[in-house]
């Protein structure tokens, strides 16, 4: 299948980028463009690592954390009736007209009805907290990001599906507990917030303009050693120009 590539003349949003410059640091973005990490925090790494082996059903002699996790999580495909029609697939979407929406989407399915939703791996040490309204409705915050806005946003090309979805379901496959799946559907006003946070980004990237907040923030940031070239900071960081090259 032919992949739209990304469009040299519009400014390109993704979750990540979203979260690194909305993250209280501005200045985050301009080394998460930069670098990869050298070495991912463990938490990161299991992730990773449950996402391959849902691309590679994990051998059954193979007992690590991740390889269960991810038997759970195909366990919970099986057991839902859901059909997996692809994965892995990068998603290229018009926001605006000089802004552009970029992921990878792990699953595009059919439900049990046959309806198109998208499917979305995620792992942690436990399952989402749950908040109740005063209106009675509860929510869980983990599920109203971006990443649903932006991956439920039609791409340039679709021949996957007939027409694209507007649902998202997040399955959680925590340390303890039982698989839970938690379900987003696409909004206007979700849209318009997202429209909104990435055109403040497109200004301060055509304007040069990434602050930097230094204090508290600063221990806990992956990009510490980058930001303030303490002895020996390359050595945490690869290239990613050339890290996405090999």
């Amino acid at each position: 299948r032919k992949e739209t590539e990304l469009s040299q003349q519009k400014f390109t949003v993704s979750k990540s980028a979203l979260e690194q410059f909305f993250s209280g640091c501005p200045a985050k973005l301009t080394f998460y463009r930069k670098y990869n990490l050298a070495k991912m925090p463990p938490v990161l790494a299991r992730g990773i690592a449950v996402h391959k082996f849902m691309e590679a059903e994990p051998d059954e002699k193979d007992l690590s954390p991740e390889a269960e996790s991810a038997r759970r999580l195909l366990n919970w495909v099986e057991k839902n009736n859901y059909r997996i029609l692809a994965t892995e697939v990068k998603h290229i979407a018009p926001l605006t007209d000089d802004i552009q929406l970029f992921g990878i989407i792990d699953a595009i399915a059919l439900d049990e009805d046959d309806m198109p939703v998208l499917l979305d791996w995620k792992t942690g040490t436990q399952q989402w907290q749950a908040f109740t309204l005063e209106t009675g409705e509860i929510v869980w915050p983990n599920a109203l990001g971006w990443q649903g806005t932006i991956y439920l946003t039609p791409p340039y090309e679709n021949d996957i599906i007939e027409e694209w979805p507007d649902r998202m379901k997040y399955v959680m496959v925590a340390e303890y507990g039982t698989v839970q799946d938690y379900d987003y559907w696409a909004n206007e006003e979700d849209l318009q917030n997202l429209i909104r946070c990435a055109q403040i980004m497109k200004d301060a990237h055509d304007r040069g303009y990434f602050p930097k907040h230094k204090g508290y923030l600063c221990r806990s940031c992956d990009w510490f050693s980058a930001c303030y070239q303490t002895k020996g900071w390359e050595r945490h960081y690869i290239d990613r120009k050339q890290d996405e090259s090999r």
